[in-house]
């Protein structure tokens, strides 16, 4: 189990590349006070947005499924008898299972009269680079 869990935060690691939460969530700030249309030329038109009166939400989401493919070394000890002849031994072989994922992330920019005041995000891989 402990190896499975091992395997899985590598291959989680080698998927997410260097892209941290901390990050994320600088470029994010890095957005208050900016004009909501330079910030969709940026980043593309958002999944979702609404405005009400002078107030805009605007909603991007991401996400990433699949699997791949744990391939681990197994080991069974036999003993017994044949006859009166005692026997005992190793077998030795690999098992491989398929482990999957569900990679996401939804963040959110609030904007009065044109501009971003705030932002919010959840999801199991907000990173971006530094």
């Amino acid at each position: 189990m402990v190896k499975r869990f091992f395997v899985l935060m590598v291959m989680a690691a080698l998927l997410t590349g260097c892209g941290t939460t901390a990050a994320f969530e600088r470029r994010l700030q890095s957005t208050v006070g900016e004009d909501v249309d330079g910030v969709v030329a940026r980043w593309g038109p958002p999944a979702n947005y609404w405005k009400t009166d002078n107030r805009e939400t605007l909603v991007w989401t991401w996400s990433n499924q699949g699997s791949f493919d744990v391939t681990s070394p197994t080991s069974t000890y036999t003993q017994g008898m044949v006859g009166r002849t005692p026997y005992s031994g190793w077998t030795y072989g690999t098992k491989t299972t398929s482990t999957p994922y569900n990679f996401w992330c939804k963040w959110t920019l609030y904007a009065i009269e044109g501009r971003i005041t705030r932002w919010a995000y959840e999801g199991n891989r907000c990173l971006a680079d530094d």
